[in-house]
């Protein structure tokens, strides 16, 4: 009778209280002992070899003075004396080769991460250690001895490995991991899986683990929806467009623009990228030149950028991850020469480390038609097809599992269908199984169901132990007794309908929040496709601004306004403007990106009246005339008043005058401004845009710290806006590259010479 008359639901809100308090006293006396015990072992001869250590490894510096050697050398010496006053030392092996003498050095354990990527040479770390762990993955990226000559190699083996068991293993390919599973026991599998959500790790799952890995990370949490895009990049001809150093350089543009567009996302605010070539390093360096091309150092500094190869990211992360495939079709037609594990599974390893480094989204960028470019069994296509439809592996396992088939949970279940909330039976975790789960509004809330044939009382403990490790990846859980149920079944689900509420799950009903999820994934990706066209071209109108410069250089002695067939000429020497169906005219320079819906005859002025030359990016040092090119007329002065300023973020200005006025052109600007400069670097307040004599620029409102407009915002914008040079009626302004800073001119520049008067 006592047993009933307790409530679940008090003793599940007690034991989540007390587990917070635990957790956090737990903390607090590790943290105590740990720095009590520190300070009584350490004495003073100790820390001030630590000291003198540190300042000895400052003056090392990048290892590169005369003093090196005998600083190394003081450095070890120190390092004998003060190696027990820090008890954990991390360091890479270079270091642990520097700093310690295996002679006389000793650690209870010493434990090597990345050991697959840890060529022979990491043996030395053994020596220190009394016992050893090594952690490592045979399924990752491991030593490729490139560059070593074999021959050499087995002269050293038949040297000094003598009576060695398998000798022959002992060269530049051979793992220390691959070593510790030779020679130990007692290899140990981690399977559960906390980093990516299921969407993204299981093609590394099913490439390279035979499906035993247990996603844990619960995805209803990540807000960047799809997890896993494909996107084609269309026009690539055939592979001879792929450079001889592995460049693809339509896909590079596309892999560019689409993280500087998802940079502008607020979606994206505060997420981490990064960017692996699965052929080569040569495609990495071309976007990463892109990317500082067009992306700010403190938002590139942000973002933590990284664009590499598969190796490079092992042991490594990013919120989210771009893949580029830099394939191209097979110039001769027919599918591409087939791809498998390769050598050594050198392939295999690769897309597994590339496609396992996303923690939320992962984009697979590519210039292939799997279908007919590729063959069934080629590793790349497997990966399209996975990217193009990141569910059918999930949803060929759920068809195999068996939905509920208990009574309990069927009547829970349809009151809570009848209530209209959207319910999940049997919602699986890694190897875990919850009986219901509610979702709604991007929240969910757990639902055991206790006293039922499948979790009787007696193993009430280890569901509740089962319950603790969910909890720590954030799901809420309530439980319902069976006995309290079927006695009062409206009164039981009391307790189920309280907590929904108070996490704000609605009752929504099912299609209808399914069929709204798919339209805000679907639009956020088309967002970020359409942003991404839109700076494709804006950065191809600059680069023909460019190229018209030079081209303008080497013909300084013609006149300004001669005819146009030589841009038109321009065109058919370039095959990114042929392949776009360019028109390049006097009247559409700038439609070769896409930027082809400029009526053919338009304003002189931008949408508020104001002529073009009212937009001035430097100050006067900056309009400094290029060397050999014809001089820029001032046809006339204008005063140019302050404008209004505008909150990036609300869209609302405040005129530095008595009337407020609505300027075109700075809302277009605050609209375009990337996320990382809405806020002050400095104290984090709010940016407003203005505009004054020396042109556009940022302003903090709470520190008045200023910060320069993009380039490729200002040009985007006064594209937006149609402007037109009032000389020759070109359809845009541009900005032209000088020694020092742009300066706003025609697009034609110098072949058209107005520009904005200083």
């Amino acid at each position: 009778m006592a047993r009933s008359n307790t409530s679940l639901d008090e003793l599940q809100e007690q034991i989540n209280n007390l587990s917070v308090e635990l957790q956090k006293t737990t903390a607090k006396l590790v943290d105590r002992l740990a720095w009590a015990a520190q300070v009584r072992r350490t004495s003073l001869s100790q820390r001030k070899a630590l000291v003198g250590w540190l300042q000895t490894v400052k003056r090392i510096g990048k290892g590169t003075g005369k003093r090196v050697p005998g600083l190394r050398a003081e450095a070890r010496k120190l390092m004998g004396e003060c190696r027990t006053a820090v008890p954990v030392w991390i360091m890479p092996l270079v270091r642990v080769v520097e700093n310690y003498d295996p002679r006389t050095t000793r650690f209870d354990v010493v434990i090597i991460d990345e050991a697959s990527q840890s060529d022979v040479l990491a043996l030395i770390a053994l020596y220190l250690a009394q016992q050893v762990i090594i952690v490592g993955d045979d399924e990752q990226v491991s030593p490729d001895a490139v560059g070593q000559k074999i021959e050499g190699v087995e002269f050293l083996i038949n040297e000094h490995l003598r009576g060695i068991p398998n000798a022959h293993l002992y060269d530049g390919l051979l793992s220390i991991y691959d070593l510790a599973r030779q020679s130990f026991g007692g290899v140990i599998c981690l399977r559960e899986h906390f980093r990516s959500v299921p969407e993204i790790i299981q093609f590394s799952n099913q490439l390279s683990y035979e499906g035993k890995i247990l996603p844990l990370r619960d995805p209803s949490h990540v807000n960047l929806k799809p997890h896993v895009l494909a996107y084609r990049v269309e026009g690539v001809p055939n592979s001879d467009s792929v450079s001889s150093k592995n460049v693809n350089h339509d896909e590079a543009h596309a892999v560019a623009s689409l993280l500087v567009a998802a940079t502008e996302q607020p979606e994206y605010a505060e997420k981490t990228f990064g960017v692996i070539s699965l052929v080569g390093e040569d495609q990495a360096r071309e976007i990463d030149r892109l990317l500082r091309e067009h992306l700010t150092t403190v938002a590139y500094e942000q973002r933590r950028i990284i664009c590499g190869n598969p190796a490079q990211f092992q042991g490594d992360e990013r919120d989210v991850i771009f893949l580029s495939m830099v394939d191209g079709p097979n110039p001769s037609g027919g599918p591409l020469a087939l791809r498998e594990a390769g050598a050594r599974d050198m392939w295999k390893k690769r897309f597994n480390v590339a496609a396992s480094r996303a923690r939320d989204q992962m984009w697979v960028v590519h210039s292939l038609n799997p279908d007919t470019d590729l063959k069934p069994s080629d590793i790349r296509r497997r990966l399209i097809r996975h990217a193009q439809d990141p569910r059918a592996i999930l949803r060929s396992l759920e068809q195999a599992e068996h939905q509920t088939d208990s009574e309990f949970e069927r009547q829970v279940m349809s009151r809570l269908v009848a209530a209209n909330y959207r319910v999940r039976p049997q919602w699986k975790v890694g190897h875990y199984r919850i009986d219901l789960v509610v979702e709604g509004d991007g929240k969910r809330l757990a639902i055991e169901c206790d006293g039922d044939r499948y979790h009787p009382m007696e193993k009430l403990a280890d569901d509740m132990a089962r319950q603790a490790i969910l909890e720590r990846l954030g799901w809420i859980f309530v439980r319902i007794r069976g006995s309290a149920f079927f006695r009062n079944p409206d009164r039981a689900m009391e307790p189920v309908f309280r907590r929904l509420h108070d996490l704000g799950i609605p009752p929504v009903g099912d299609e209808s929040e399914e069929r709204s999820g798919q339209q805000c994934e679907s639009e956020l990706r088309d967002r970020i496709i359409s942003r991404a066209g839109d700076l494709r071209a804006e950065w191809e109108a600059h680069s023909i601004s460019s190229t018209a410069v030079r081209n303008g250089h080497r013909n300084s002695e013609s006149s300004p306004h001669q005819d146009r067939a030589g841009v038109q000429a321009s065109s058919q020497s370039n095959p990114r403007l042929q392949q776009h169906g360019a028109m390049v005219s006097a009247r559409s320079v700038l439609s070769s990106t896409g930027v082809q819906h400029l009526p053919p005859a338009l304003p002189d002025k931008g949408a508020d009246g104001s002529p073009i030359d009212r937009i001035n990016q430097r100050t006067a040092n900056s309009r400094r005339r290029v060397k050999g090119s014809p001089r820029r007329k001032r046809t006339e002065t204008l005063h140019i008043p302050d404008s209004e300023a505008i909150d990036p973020r609300s869209g609302e200005g405040k005129n530095a005058g008595s009337a407020p006025t609505w300027d075109p052109l700075i809302e277009s600007i605050a609209r375009r401004l990337p996320s990382s400069l809405q806020k002050c670097a400095r104290c984090h307040g709010q940016n407003q845009v203005w505009i004054r004599s020396r042109g556009p620029f940022l302003e903090c409102r709470s520190c008045g710290r200023q910060y320069t407009v993009p380039d490729n915002v200002i040009v985007g914008s006064l594209h937006e806006l149609k402007m037109r040079c009032k000389t020759c009626q070109a359809p845009a302004v541009s900005f032209v590259p000088t020694r020092r800073d742009p300066f706003v001119a025609c697009a034609l520049y110098p072949r058209c010479a107005y520009n904005v008067p200083g």
